[in-house]
């Protein structure tokens, strides 16, 4: 397991809320009021616009609330700032969710009709991101939390973590990981606790452990030492299940070369060992 589970967070975020970078100019008209409201999508046969701020050369602006609605009811609800008929300020919007279950929330701020800056996006399934959105929904810096609480801290963009990161997660093989990432990947200082009860705490690289770390077997055996390619090699030491321990050079996960051995009431030998394997 190499990448993140919770990868796809922001991209769960950014189809709840498609508010596009760039929109045609689509108007609708309070119905009381013929105030004219800005929006981001044509509107569809009996979709209609309340806003109950003020009204500005025909346009909606200043503080207040601003409702869309449709055959099924309410699908939008807006509270905050307009400027010129648009969306423009700090404010708070909710947005139906897709089928229709709860609705999906930002508050932040807004610039002509789409959330910009600092800000709080939270779906109605559950994910939560709060940070800075650098291209709309579908780019953002910030902490990315999912509705299993995991949590993922760093620059997202449609879906998938850029550059370097911390995370938290649960992945598709049930291990837990705390660590540094880097492009989705586990990159750097990590604690990864499997699902078998065994861990291991270390250097990461592309995923897997490389460098220096520790490994303990939920049975009782330890390993520390070096690793590439997510298995000991190079200098290490190994402690088994009766408290022996193995000091030497490992190539893939076995002995290999001269071994200082040293037995729990500490008595010491030099044996050889070659891929695994004990000489006479």
């Amino acid at each position: 397991m190499k990448s993140l589970m919770i990868s796809t967070g922001l991209a769960v975020l950014a189809a709840a809320f498609s508010l596009p970078v760039h929109a045609q100019d689509y108007w609708l008209s309070d119905q009381i009021t013929d105030c004219e409201i800005w929006s981001a999508d044509q509107p569809e046969d009996g979709e209609m616009a309340s806003w109950t701020g003020a009204c500005l050369d025909g346009k909606a602006q200043g503080s207040g609330t601003l409702l869309f609605w449709d055959k099924n009811g309410v699908s939008a609800r807006y509270t905050g700032e307009m400027r010129d008929g648009k969306i423009h300020g700090q404010g708070t919007v909710e947005m139906r969710a897709e089928g229709g279950d709860g609705y999906d929330n930002y508050t932040g701020a807004f610039e002509g009709g789409r959330p910009v800056g600092e800000g709080v996006l939270v779906s109605a399934s559950g994910y939560r991101f709060d940070g800075e959105l650098i291209d709309g929904v579908h780019h953002g810096r910030g902490k990315l939390t999912t509705p299993e609480g995991w949590m993922v801290r760093g620059e997202i963009k449609d879906g998938k973590v850029i550059g370097e990161g911390l995370a938290y997660y649960q992945d598709e093989n049930s291990d837990l990981y705390f660590g540094d990432i880097e492009n989705s990947q586990r990159q750097g200082i990590g604690i990864l606790l499997m699902q078998s009860d065994d861990a291991y705490i270390g250097e990461f690289h592309q995923g897997a452990p490389h460098g220096n770390g520790i490994f303990e077997g939920a049975n009782g055996y330890l390993y520390v030492g070096q690793y590439e390619n997510g298995k000991p090699n190079g200098m290490g030491t190994a402690i088994d299940t009766e408290r022996t321990s193995y000091q030497g050079h490992f190539i893939d996960g076995t002995l290999d070369g001269q071994v200082l051995v040293t037995t729990a009431d500490g008595q010491q030998t030099v044996e050889t060992w070659v891929q695994g394997r004990k000489m006479q």
